[in-house]
C-alpha cells in the first residue's frame, strides 16, 4: 500500500470512528498540527470522536494529493450536518446545540509519513475553510 493509500485509509477510519484501525496507521509520536494546540493521538481521537457524534454524516472528500511519497499535500473538502450537540473536549468551551445546518468546507493538509505510517498531519490555512470555518458556521467562537 502506498503512503497516500495509507493516509486515505486513515481518513476512512476517522469517518467510521474506527479508532483501533486509526491507531494502527499512525506512529507512536503522531501529531496533528495547525490548530489552536498540537494534538497527540489520544487528543486527536477525542476531538474527532466529539465531531463524529455531533456530525454523524461527517465525510472527507479528497480532491487531490500531490508531493512525494513521504511528504504530500492533501486538498479535500469536508461535508457534514450538525445533527447533535457538539461537546468538544476543550476547557471553557460550552456544548453547542445542534443547528441542523448542512455544511461543506474546503480544507488542506500537509501529511508527513514515516516507515509507512502517518507521523504528522498539519492543517494548512485555506480561505473560508478548514475546521475553523466549520465550527464558525455553527456558532463556535474561533
Amino acid at each position: 500500500m502506498s503512503n497516500q493509500q495509507t493516509f486515505q485509509t486513515g481518513l476512512d477510519a476517522i469517518q467510521a470512528r474506527d479508532w483501533a484501525k486509526f491507531k494502527t496507521l499512525v506512529t507512536d509520536d503522531y501529531a496533528f498540527l495547525g490548530g489552536p494546540m498540537p494534538m497527540n493521538t489520544e487528543m486527536f481521537i477525542a476531538v474527532q470522536d466529539a465531531i463524529g457524534s455531533a456530525f454523524p454524516d461527517f465525510a472527507f472528500h479528497v480532491d487531490k494529493m500531490t508531493g512525494t511519497d513521504d511528504v504530500f499535500m492533501c486538498e479535500l473538502h469536508v461535508t457534514a450536518s450538525h445533527s447533535n450537540t457538539l461537546t468538544l473536549p476543550i476547557p471553557g468551551l460550552p456544548p453547542i446545540p445542534a443547528t441542523h445546518k448542512s455544511l461543506s468546507v474546503p480544507d488542506a493538509l500537509k501529511v508527513t509519513m514515516r516507515s509507512g505510517k502517518i507521523a504528522s498531519v498539519e492543517a494548512v490555512p485555506v480561505p473560508n475553510g478548514g475546521m475553523g470555518a466549520l465550527l464558525k458556521a455553527i456558532g463556535v467562537p474561533v
